[in-house]
């Protein structure tokens, strides 16, 4: 759980825990008269030099702009020019000028040295319109009569305590500033009387100063800054734009008061994110009373902030509390409503005031991870506010350089702060950033944790990973269960994500019984592969060879019962348990409809006699195995038990009757590679050629009669001294399949090659890189992952493009499949072994330039056309054949074409005039284009038809 921090919400330093005086340090960084450090801190804690002092008073004096200083022809201090406080000579020649500094003597300033409470006092007092001469702040009493003056002003206000002897921080600085801005200026009056002598005397007092003809005072602020004040809850942002609420009491000491019955005004065309101060009591300093141009936004010293999430919360009679503290509420709104009463906190989410929670709802929002800020508005003890940035944590489905899908929304690069390398099937965190009106996207961490305890609570479900509960996202419950290894995504508190990592059968207690031996002795096969003699219990089931039973170890005896007395949330047993299909030379895939996972435990059991084996494979190895060339094998298996992996329920545990052999080779295709050099046969049973892994050019050796050509596919087991072992091939359209791979992901992880389906390059995928060319040559390019710059050409703009890439999918086509093994060209973008679409590029070309583009393409072929049609000479269309059209053609142009039946034409563009011959052309009705109410032919994928017509199979002619 995060911890709680109490702060005065201001200008988020990195110690701004440290800051005492909140709002006079985030005022005097608004006016421009002090800053921060260059690290992000503030060092409230640091002492003010002298030489810094005299800038900041400059600058406040100016307005908050940097005055235009000069210095002396003979400086007036010895200590200043040519030392490292030279770039302050400026501000000291100003500041002595006004009377504000003086030196320390002997013709010294001391630049370095600390300025103390009283000094920096003095100064200010003077900048207020004060005469040091006349108000006895030079002399022996000088700081005796300086303290009481800034008393009397209010200099020391909020710093009761600070010794004014003493060298002054950055922190309290800030305050005296702030003070003397709001202070009011004074000037002197001087006034003749007569004496009771009869004679007359000058008196001469002073007065806080008066302007105009109203006699109005005015603050060194309003005097300097021109700056107005308005005082009210920041209840908006929106972009640029600010919001606050008014209480009469706010209206009251604020500057600009909203119209009659209105209690809201806005701000605009800030240039600083105050999103930190929603929901706080603040001061708008703006210039001239134009709410358009703001000097800056500041927290009042009334707020005590505290920071935690959602979740954490609890209702301890009726006081809110997280982290072992609890705090008061005063209720300030209606529950359930955005205006004034006694139910509800003022409530606040992403910029906006939404309907006010009570303690009980705070409480209750046990499956959130958003942020959550509380805050006492007015410093009475108690929490009147909250504010939420709602935290929303997604899996992304899909990911490209301009935009990803997350939780099924889609987010652009251009549109919204996405972090760099979000990929697919990364967890992303998604919140609203109010000042730039979009969303800030980060990535969310996955680690691999031991899924610890589980338990349901009234209204949630907990989950124990590490030693630490969580509550899971919606109140659902996950995949994983207690003992699990999972992948897991946890936010705020909050477990989104926790899914068992494929292939854990850790907590299964159920073994194969291969022999039975004398003294209630039995041999047991286990999941992990390994076997043991063990006691057998006799309390228990009696065992017999070649059959599974669940187990119980008391001591060193093993207790067996029935494997359909499975207790185990993670695994569910199978009741029929039929390997189907598995028969004849058919490799199993499935039990009982359900698939076998690649890193399912497959436990093999042989008998031959009295002679028992057992071996464990993985489910990989095993779908490799033909029933043929097993001996009396058994197509029902012995046990077999599904689990959820990666979403989806498989068998994950299997237990099969081989027979009377044990298999001593599977063709799992642990590896890929890419035949480069065609088979020649090197001996009575051997083929050697070579093959590229993706690395290296291998020449190998296989025992085979089958030949290996160029371009093949081939998967294997392993290469042991050159000859190449469990070798299967994969050729076009039997294994294989050709495409363009017309996007590729930025951070290579996926493709896709009809602009619909994504294809998933994984850690298991293997990328293979060649270059091929017209001779026939294929030569292996290494490198081992996919590149955007390895997407294929497109024609034109016609959609067609080169085929660039072989591939095998793990599964039948759709969206969202693993690849087993890609093959692209990088070189020449189009792979010269297989079929291309011909394209026809030129403006105007001629019957013969088309007439050779079809018989180029061959007979099941695609003929890109980007210019425009000759009026006749096209050859007839072949059954089978593509021609496309990507440019508007005259009507009768079209109606010239001829083709076979089955032949396909498409228009990507309505033809530039109405059909004029009818029956030519006709819309997916059978309406026809040329008919006595002619019309264009619609842009459309044609067929011809055998009555000698193109028919039309998405548009319609009305």
């Amino acid at each position: 759980m995060l911890s709680v921090m109490v702060m005065g919400a201001g200008a988020a330093f990195s110690d701004q825990d440290k800051i005492e005086n909140t709002e006079a340090v985030d005022a005097c960084i608004a006016l421009n008269i002090i800053g921060g450090y260059e690290d992000g801190s503030y060092h409230p804690e640091r002492n003010i030099k002298r030489s810094e002092i005299t800038k900041m008073i400059c600058v406040a004096l100016n307005g908050g702009k940097e005055p235009n200083v000069g210095t002396n022809v003979t400086p007036t201090f010895s200590d200043v020019r040519g030392t490292s406080a030279a770039w302050a000579e400026g501000y000291i020649e100003s500041c002595v000028a006004q009377g504000i500094v003086s030196g320390v003597g002997g013709g010294r300033f001391s630049p370095n040295g600390n300025v103390t409470g009283t000094q920096l006092a003095k100064m200010l007092l003077v900048s207020l319109g004060y005469n040091a001469d006349t108000e006895g702040f030079v002399g022996n009493a000088w700081a005796t009569n300086v303290n009481v003056v800034a008393s009397q002003k209010g200099l020391y206000e909020g710093l009761e305590s600070m010794d004014t002897s003493a060298a002054i921080t950055r922190d309290n600085a800030s305050q005296m500033v702030w003070n003397a801005l709001n202070a009011y200026e004074v000037e002197y009056k001087t006034t003749i009387i007569t004496g009771e002598d009869g004679k007359l005397e000058t008196i001469v007092t002073v007065q806080d100063k008066v302007v105009g003809t109203t006699s109005d005072k005015i603050t060194l602020l309003k005097d300097k800054y021109n700056a107005w004040v308005n005082v009210g809850t920041l209840t908006g942002i929106s972009s640029n734009t600010i919001t606050i609420t008014m209480s009469d009491a706010d209206k009251a000491v604020s500057d600009l008061e909203p119209a009659s019955g209105v209690n809201t005004v806005s701000f605009s065309k800030l240039t600083t994110d105050y999103s930190n101060l929603l929901g706080q009591k603040v001061k708008v300093m703006f210039k001239d009373g134009k709410v358009n141009e703001v000097l800056g936004v500041y927290a009042t010293s009334d707020n005590t902030v505290y920071t935690t999430v959602a979740n954490a919360i609890d209702n301890d009679n009726g006081k809110i509390k997280f982290d072992d503290n609890s705090y008061s509420v005063e209720y300030t709104k209606v529950k359930g409503n955005t205006t004034n009463g006694t139910t509800g906190l003022a409530t606040y989410r992403d910029g906006e005031e939404v309907n006010a929670l009570d303690v009980t709802n705070l409480a209750n929002m046990n499956s959130s991870a958003d942020k959550v800020i509380l805050i006492d508005t007015n410093d009475n003890g108690k929490i009147d506010t909250v504010y939420f940035t709602t935290v929303t944590v997604a899996k992304v489905t899909y990911a490209s350089a301009s935009q990803i899908v997350a939780g099924g929304t889609t987010y652009k690069h251009a549109d919204e702060n996405i972090a760099d390398g979000i990929a697919k099937n990364d967890w992303v965190i998604i919140t609203e950033n109010a000042y730039n009106n979009n969303k800030d996207i980060a990535k969310a961490e996955m680690t691999k944790a031991t899924i610890q305890g589980y338990k349901d609570e009234t209204t949630y479900h907990q989950y124990r990973v590490d030693g630490t509960w969580y509550n899971t996202a919606d109140n659902k419950k996950l995949d994983a269960k207690a003992g699990d290894t999972a992948n897991v995504v946890l936010v705020n508190g909050i477990i989104f994500y926790a899914d068992k990592v494929s292939g854990t059968a850790d907590s299964l207690d159920v073994a194969l019984v291969v022999e039975v031996g004398s003294f209630n002795q039995a041999k047991l096969a286990f999941v992990d592969g390994t076997t043991k003699t063990v006691t057998i219990d006799t309390t228990g089931a009696t065992p017999n060879g070649g059959t599974v039973y669940c187990y119980e170890v008391d001591g060193d005896e093993y207790k067996l019962s029935a494997l359909t007395t499975l207790d185990n949330d993670d695994y569910t047993l199978l009741t029929t348990g039929t390997i189907d299909n598995w028969s004849s030379t058919a490799t199993p895939t499935t039990v009982d409809d359900k698939a076998i996972d690649d890193n399912a435990k497959v436990v093999l059991y042989t008998k031959n006699g009295t002679v028992a084996d057992s071996k464990l494979i993985t489910g990989k190895q095993f779908k490799t195995v033909k029933f043929n060339s097993l001996t009396s094998a058994n197509a029902t298996a012995l046990g077999a038990l599904t689990s959820t992996v990666a979403g989806i329920e498989k068998v994950s545990v299997l237990f099969v009757d081989a027979g009377t052999k044990m298999p001593d080779s599977f063709q799992s295709n642990a590896n890929y590679a890419y035949v480069v050099e065609s088979s020649y046969t090197s001996s009575s049973d051997y083929k050697t050629y070579s093959i590229f892994d993706g690395e290296k050019t291998i020449e190998v050796t296989e025992k085979t009669s089958a030949s290996r050509a160029v371009g093949d596919i081939i998967g294997y087991e392993s290469i042991e001294d050159g000859v190449i072992k469990d070798v299967t091939l994969y050729t076009a359209g039997a294994g294989y399949t050709v495409g363009a791979l017309r996007g590729i992901d930025a951070d290579g992880k996926g493709f896709t090659v009809d602009g619909k389906d994504h294809y998933n390059v994984t850690a298991d995928t293997k990328v293979i890189l060649i270059n091929s060319d017209d001779s026939g040559d294929q030569v292996g390019v290494p490198g081992n992952a996919l590149s955007a710059d390895y997407e294929a050409d497109e024609i034109g703009d016609s959609g067609y493009y080169y085929n660039n890439a072989k591939y095998i999918l793990d599964g039948a086509p759709g969206d969202d499949v693993d690849v087993k093994i890609v093959v692209v060209d990088v070189v020449n973008n189009k792979m010269a072994d297989v079929a291309q679409p011909v394209a026809v590029e030129t403006a105007n070309p001629s019957a013969t330039a088309i007439n050779d583009a079809l018989t180029a393409a061959g007979s099941n072929g695609t003929v890109v056309v980007t210019g425009t049609l000759p009026a006749s000479g096209v050859s007839q269309i072949g059954a089978g054949q593509t021609l496309v059209l990507t440019s508007a053609q005259k009507a009768a142009n079209l109606e010239a074409l001829t083709a076979a039946a089955n032949a396909t034409l498409v228009l990507q563009q309505a033809s530039t005039d109405d059909a004029t011959q009818e029956g030519k052309f006709k819309d997916k009705t059978e309406t026809d284009y040329g008919a006595v109410t002619a019309g264009k032919v619609k842009a459309d994928t044609y067929k011809y038809q055998s009555g000698n017509y193109w028919k039309g199979t998405t548009a319609t002619k009305s």
